[in-house]
């Protein structure tokens, strides 16, 4: 290949280097509360706009037009006033915060809730709704490492208990998305560690290296055998009382564990988050569910300079100066 075509190649690759879109990695989140038994799942996002309820797994547990995830407290408002603390999802920066509002609300009219947004790096959003009263901690432009208490789980603006409704959006119009895999939902998750249906989703963030699993215990010392002695003749077993075999009932994986105190096990968001200021956030109610690839590219949409281009647009003009000499 001569110089000049060489140059010519050069050129072309860091043009293409250069306007190549930055892809935004996928990003996944973790359960978004720090105590893993105060709560369980009560409604996941309908996705029949129909009239009928289904959620990711192609069942009812959900209820119309619920847009989010809602995690439920155990034992209602005795747990609430324990303070239980609600974190980021992701990695991310505060967009917009509401605070101040009552948050004992059961009648699922209660007007606005308290509510923490937060937008993370591949441009798609979490919301985090019906906090406690004064709890929020965090501020708006505020960057936020994953985990980092933001919050606490309260029963403001259009909720019937103490719970905190998690959302996931992007865009504007807004738009929610399904964070679960499922036959009904997504083909991938979107949480770093999913597990199963109606279970909690792991509290692990991106990166975290799970702990090391403790080595077995060491096996008592083998005692030395007498040669001359006759080996132990093993016990009879006693014979069988049962008519036949006993088999423990089977563990509906479907079933939330019970709630403490008594409490009835209802879905508490009964509403949408009213009254949202442009602001802060687009309106709660209006979202359609959707999908997405994941790996996006960057919501900015424009290309920016990498390593790699730059690298191929110098040795361009090094093979262009090389050239120059030559000719003269």
């Amino acid at each position: 290949m001569s110089a000049a075509v060489a140059l010519r190649v050069l050129v072309v690759l860091s043009c293409l280097g250069l306007a190549a879109p930055t892809i935004a990695r996928a990003q996944r989140y973790r359960y978004p509360l720090t105590c893993d038994g105060c709560a369980y799942v009560s409604a996941y996002i309908d996705h029949d706009r129909s009239g009928g309820r289904e959620d990711w797994n192609c069942r009812a547990h959900t209820y119309n037009t619920h847009d989010g995830t809602d995690f439920a407290l155990n034992g209602r408002f005795s747990s609430m006033d324990r303070g239980r603390n609600v974190v980021a999802a992701a990695d991310g920066r505060v967009i917009a915060i509401h605070d101040g509002e009552a948050d004992r609300c059961t009648s699922g009219r209660c007007g606005q809730a308290n509510f923490v947004y937060i937008e993370h790096d591949n441009g798609r959003r979490t919301l985090y709704g019906h906090l406690r009263r004064r709890s929020i901690r965090v501020r708006r432009g505020q960057r936020v490492r994953c985990g980092r208490v933001i919050g606490q789980v309260g029963s403001s603006g259009n909720s019937t208990g103490p719970h905190l409704h998690f959302e996931v959006t992007r865009g504007d119009p807004f738009t929610t998305f399904e964070p679960y895999a499922g036959p009904c939902g997504r083909g991938r998750s979107w949480w770093v560690n999913q597990r199963g249906y109606r279970r909690l989703p792991g509290t692990a963030c991106v990166g975290d290296t799970p702990p090391s699993p403790e080595p077995p215990p060491e096996p008592p010392p083998a005692e030395a055998e007498d040669a001359g002695a006759e080996p132990p003749v093993p016990p009879e077993d006693p014979p069988s009382t049962d008519a036949g075999p006993s088999t423990p009932p089977a563990l509906d994986a479907s079933t939330p564990p019970p709630p403490v105190d008594g409490a009835a096990m209802v879905a508490p968001d009964a509403g949408p988050l009213d009254d949202w200021t442009p602001d802060a956030a687009p309106d709660h109610g209006g979202g359609t569910l959707g999908g997405t690839c994941a790996c996006e590219v960057s919501a900015s949409g424009g290309g920016t300079a990498n390593p790699l281009g730059l690298t191929l647009l110098l040795g361009a003009l090094l093979i262009r100066r090389t050239l120059r000499r030559r000719r003269g």
